[in-house]
């Protein structure tokens, strides 16, 4: 079974379906803990960025058969290019293999780490710098 969360956008006083996002669960996995909430968060007029929030990013793919996202856009007249050009059939459907996932704080402690290891680094440099050039004008 796939989650479907809908895009809409207001129009007439009426909010219209533009796209949905969707997770399209691996064989083995439990589509039941595939919740996720999705918002855009960057438009151009060559791409839309989607942030994607899951309510448990452990069970994102975890198995050999991958999860898939697919996002299906409505009303392709919706998504025209300035120059008039709009999308085809064929690409009104996107979908792409989900890679693994780690949580929120994972991914904090991560990000944590690699400071720290960045100033660290920074920190070395400048010591060796100096121990060069102390070193070197001693002799």
């Amino acid at each position: 079974m796939q989650i479907v969360n809908r895009g809409l956008i207001p129009l007439d006083k009426q909010m219209l379906p533009i796209l949905d996002v969707s997770i399209l669960p691996g064989v083995d996995t439990n589509s039941s803990l595939l919740n996720f909430t999705w918002e855009c968060i960057d438009v151009t007029n060559h791409f839309l960025e989607f942030q994607v929030n899951y309510s448990n990013p452990k069970e994102i793919s975890k198995h050999f058969d991958k999860d898939k996202i697919q996002v299906q856009f409505h009303g392709p007249q919706y998504f025209q290019a300035v120059t008039g050009l709009v999308l085809q059939d064929d690409e009104l459907q996107v979908q792409k293999r989900l890679p693994l996932q780690i949580s929120v704080e994972l991914g904090s402690q991560i990000q944590t780490a690699v400071q720290v290891i960045a100033s660290s680094s920074k920190a070395a440099i400048v010591l060796n710098i100096l121990l060069n050039l102390v070193v070197g004008g001693a002799l």
